[in-house]
């Protein structure tokens, strides 16, 4: 009977060991992917700009503007802190596991919905409130604005270099190929 409790017992740390294996490996395998640096990125800079804060401007701000910049960054780190208990609740789950490990990229990009709507809260919502409260206009919170118009321009100028390239066409095909190719023998 002995045995067979030990060998019950062994049996039983053998696999909690493995199933921590496949963990450590999902997890590490996560940690590796671009999303997790830009995740990891995002938590490191709204850190020190709560410390920053509370060393330089929480003396001569009224509470009533902290209390705005404490709420704005609750509300961030709320959503940033449940897509982390998402994606700790996909390393439990033994399927989502698996995928993880074979796919960490894909999984990355399955996140990346949510990722940005955090984003969005930490730019718009924590990092707005702060310069608006110390009223610092700073660039990084144009710098989304200057990009959206930086594309929107790209795309006009590619359009209209498709438009002048059709128009060259057109004008190539009427003038050359019209103008210059033979006739089929019925049009003769």
């Amino acid at each position: 009977m002995k045995y067979l409790a030990l060998i019950y017992l062994t049996l039983c740390v053998s696999l909690s060991i493995l199933a921590q294996t496949k963990s450590d490996l999902a997890l590490n395998k996560i940690l590796a992917t671009e999303f997790w640096t830009q995740c990891n990125q995002m938590r490191e800079a709204a850190t020190k700009e709560v410390k920053q804060f509370k060393n330089e401007d929480v003396s001569r701000l009224k509470p009533e503007e902290v209390r705005r910049v404490k709420e704005s960054y609750e509300t961030f780190v709320l959503a940033y802190n449940k897509m982390l208990l998402n994606v700790k609740s996909d390393l439990l789950d033994k399927k989502k596991r698996k995928w993880m490990m074979e796919f960490p990229d894909d999984y990355a990009r399955a996140w990346k919905g949510e990722y940005d709507a955090v984003e969005q809260l930490y730019r718009n919502g924590f990092r707005r409130t702060i310069n608006e409260v110390t009223h610092n206009e700073s660039m990084i919170i144009w710098l989304p604005v200057a990009i959206e118009v930086i594309r929107e321009g790209i795309k006009l100028i590619i359009e209209i270099r498709n438009e002048l390239k059709a128009i060259d066409e057109q004008a190539i095909e009427l003038k050359l190929y019209q103008a210059f190719k033979l006739p089929e023998w019925d049009k003769i």
